[in-house]
C-alpha cells in the first residue's frame, strides 16, 4: 500500500507542477532549471511542460489561458493520440479556476516540492543502474553511472550570489516583499507590509479580549483576496463555534435575540466636524460638540449629532468617530440566511477554499497541523497561502530535547516559524498576556507570558489593548510591540468594532490624544 501512495503522491507532484507552467510567471521561469522530462511519468504532463517551456522561449511568460488554444492547435493537427488529448482536456477544465487567482498561487511552496520529487526520482534511477550492474558485476558500468550522475538542484539550494544574482534581487524586492491580502483604512498601513509569506505574526491580549475576533477576520478577510486559508482551533473554539461566528460576521446580525433590534455601533467621524472648523460645504452645519473622549456621550447627544460624511474615509486629515443606531430586527438570524450571506461574501474567492480543523484542548501542536497539510495536498491538492492557529498557548507541546515548562513554551514558537517557512505561507496566531496586563491601558513588551523568546521567532507581535469604557464603546487598539523592519513606536491604531455583529474592524484610524473644541 505504501508503494501507491508515494506514487499516488507522486504523480500529484506532476499535476501541480504543469498547473505552476501554465499559470504562474514566476513558478515556470524558475522551474526551467531542474526540469528533465525523463524525470516525468505521466505522458500529457511531458508533452504539455514543453509546449510551456516553448512558449517560455518565444514570450518569456506562461501561457496561462493561451494553453486552451496550444491544445487546441495540437488537437486539430492530431498531434497526440485521442487517449492523451483526453486526459489533457480534463487537466486543463480542472485548473480553470486557477487563471483568475495567480497573484496568490504558492510558487515558492511548490518548487520545493518539485524540487524534491525530481531529485528523488534522479536517485532512484541511479540506485536502479548501479543495482543492474552489479547484479551483472560489471563495476565499470557502476562506476560510471556514479561518475555521470547529475544532481537536481534549484540554484537557491547550492546557495545565492546576492551580488552577482540579478533574478535573486529582483525576487526579493519584487516578490519578498508583497503582501498576500491588504486591509483597509490605518490598520492597513499598519499591517499590510507584514502580510507577506514566511511571515509569522502574534496578536496578544488579555483572555476574552477579542483575539479569536481578530485571528477570523484576517482569515475571513485573506480567503476574500483570493488566498487558500486553513484555519486550526486548538481547543479554544470548536468547528462548530467558529462556522457559527462567521455566517454572524457575513450576515452581520446575530443568532441571538438579546443582540438583535436596535443597537449602537461605531462609525467614522471627522474632528474638524465635531470642532466645526472644516470649511467644506457638504460639511453639516451644526453646534460644535468637542472631539470625543473617554466616555461615551448620552443617547440624546448621540441621536441630535450627524457625522460628517463630505470626505472619504481615505482622505480625512483629522479622523474621529461617533456612533449610529443599527436595526436589523428582531428576528434572530437563521442557518438558511447565514449561509446566503456566506455565499454572497465569497464570491471573489474564484476557487480558492478556506478549511477549519479543530482538536481538543490541548491534544495537537504544529506537528499534527503539519501532517494535517500534507493530507489536504497529497488527497485534495489543498495547498494554503494563510495558516491561522487559535491559539499557540494551548497546544500540546512539541517533541524537544530540553526539559522545563519554558523551554517547551520556546520550542511550540520555533515550530511556528517553521511551518510558516516550510510552506512558504503566512502565519497567524495569538497568544495570553500576564496577569500584569489586567491593570495597563496599553501592553508593553513586559506583559508577554511565560517566555519572552516567543519574541524572538514572531516577525511580529501585536498588542490588542482595550479599557472597559472602550469595550463598551466598541473601540480597540493595535500597536506593535515589535515587528521586522518596523519603527519602533507608541502610535496606535483604533478600531470600530460591532462584536453582536461579529465584526471587530467597522473602520481604523490611528489614535490621536483627546482634544478639546476651540
Amino acid at each position: 500500500m505504501s508503494k501507491v501512495r508515494r506514487r499516488t503522491v507522486s504523480v500529484q507532484v506532476e499535476k501541480q507542477m504543469l498547473t505552476g507552467m501554465i499559470v504562474s510567471d514566476r513558478f515556470l521561469r524558475e522551474v526551467r532549471a531542474i526540469f528533465r522530462p525523463e524525470l516525468l511519468q505521466v505522458p500529457y504532463v511531458r508533452i504539455a511542460a514543453q509546449w510551456c517551456l516553448d512558449y517560455w522561449e518565444k514570450y518569456e511568460r506562461a501561457p496561462g489561458r493561451y494553453i486552451q488554444d496550444i491544445y487546441s492547435s495540437n488537437k486539430r493537427n492530431a498531434a497526440m493520440d485521442g487517449e492523451l488529448l483526453e486526459q489533457m482536456g480534463e487537466f486543463l477544465a480542472g485548473i480553470s479556476e486557477e487563471f483568475d487567482a495567480t497573484e496568490q498561487f504558492n510558487a515558492e511552496y511548490l518548487l520545493d516540492c518539485t524540487e524534491q520529487c525530481f531529485r528523488s526520482r534522479n536517485l532512484k534511477n541511479l540506485a536502479d543502474d548501479i543495482n543492474t550492474a552489479l547484479l551483472s558485476e560489471n563495476l565499470l558500468e557502476a562506476e560510471t553511472a556514479m561518475a555521470e550522475y547529475n544532481q537536481v538542484a534549484l540554484p537557491k539550494t547550492k546557495g545565492i550570489q546576492p551580488f552577482a544574482d540579478v533574478e535573486e534581487v529582483r525576487k526579493a524586492f519584487e516578490e519578498g516583499s508583497t503582501p498576500l491580502f491588504k486591509l483597509p483604512g490605518a490598520l492597513g498601513v499598519m499591517l499590510n507590509d507584514s502580510l507577506v509569506r514566511d511571515g509569522f505574526l502574534g496578536f496578544m491580549g488579555p483572555e476574552k479580549s477579542g483575539k479569536t475576533f481578530m485571528l477570523t477576520e484576517l482569515a475571513i478577510l485573506s480567503f476574500k483576496n483570493r488566498c487558500n486559508v486553513a484555519f486550526f482551533g486548538m481547543g479554544d473554539m470548536s468547528e462548530v463555534e467558529l462556522t457559527r461566528r462567521i455566517g454572524i460576521r457575513a450576515a452581520g446580525k446575530s443568532d441571538r435575540r438579546k443582540y438583535c433590534g436596535q443597537f449602537l455601533v461605531p462609525v467614522m467621524d471627522c474632528v474638524e466636524n465635531q470642532c466645526q472648523t472644516c470649511t467644506k460645504a457638504a460639511c453639516p452645519k451644526q453646534p460644535p460638540i468637542g472631539v470625543v473622549g473617554k466616555e461615551m456621550p448620552t443617547v440624546e447627544e448621540i441621536t441630535q449629532w450627524t457625522p460628517c460624511t463630505a470626505c472619504h474615509v481615505g482622505t480625512l486629515r483629522t479622523p474621529s468617530h461617533w456612533w449610529r443606531w443599527e436595526d436589523v430586527g428582531i428576528e434572530p438570524l437563521t442557518w438558511r440566511e447565514a449561509y446566503s450571506a456566506m455565499e454572497r461574501s465569497t464570491r471573489r474567492s474564484k476557487g480558492k477554499q478556506f478549511r477549519i480543523s479543530c482538536l481538543p484542548n490541548s491534544t495537537g501542536n504544529f506537528h499534527d497541523i503539519e501532517n494535517q497539510l500534507s493530507v489536504w495536498e497529497s488527497v485534495e491538492q489543498f495547498v494554503p497561502d494563510v495558516i491561522v492557529v487559535d491559539y499557540a498557548d494551548i497546544m500540546a507541546e512539541e517533541p524537544m530535547k530540553q526539559e522545563g515548562f519554558r523551554h517547551k513554551e520556546n520550542e511550540r514558537w520555533k515550530a511556528g516559524r517553521a511551518l510558516a517557512q516550510k510552506k512558504h505561507c503566512l502565519l497567524l496566531t495569538a497568544t495570553q498576556s500576564d496577569t500584569a496586563s489586567y491593570d495597563v491601558e496599553s501592553l508593553s513588551l513586559k506583559n508577554f507570558s511565560e517566555d519572552k523568546r516567543k519574541y524572538g521567532h514572531v516577525t511580529g507581535m501585536v498588542s490588542l489593548n482595550q479599557t472597559e469604557a472602550e469595550r463598551t464603546m466598541g473601540l480597540m487598539r493595535l500597536g506593535w510591540l515589535l515587528a521586522r523592519e518596523e519603527e519602533r513606536t507608541k502610535k496606535q491604531v483604533l478600531l470600530l468594532q460591532s462584536l453582536r455583529q461579529g465584526r471587530p474592524c467597522l473602520g481604523s484610524y490611528f489614535h490621536q490624544p483627546p482634544q478639546k473644541a476651540k
